[in-house]
């Protein structure tokens, strides 16, 4: 999960930031030491709870989220495309080269 990003109008009171750190925490991933530090922050600071419980709604709604297959029809389009970009950066790249090195050998 990404951090959250707090907008530059809230103000926090924490001296510590721990927006780093409410994901892992969310994730469950933090130690015993960590989580009781973050859970006495978001006592005292309605702006980092606010935030976490913003990223938890956008982690539960991300899990109802399903996968849908992409058509065969346009994985071919995408994949030309990619070949057609590649192909065209190679070529530039293969010309400048040329240029620098004053023609093929």
């Amino acid at each position: 999960m990404k951090s959250y990003q707090k907008p530059s109008s809230a103000k926090c009171s924490a001296t510590v930031s721990f927006d780093l750190i409410f994901s892992d925490y969310l994730d469950r991933s933090i130690s015993e030491h960590q989580r009781i530090l973050v859970e006495n922050h978001l006592t005292d600071c309605p702006t980092c709870r606010e935030a976490v419980e913003e990223m938890k709604t956008i982690g539960e709604m991300a899990s109802e989220l399903v996968e849908v297959p992409i058509p065969s029809s346009v994985q071919q389009r995408l994949r030309d495309n990619l070949r057609k970009q590649l192909n065209d950066q190679l070529f530039k790249q293969e010309a400048k080269l040329v240029v620098i090195g004053g023609g093929r050998s």
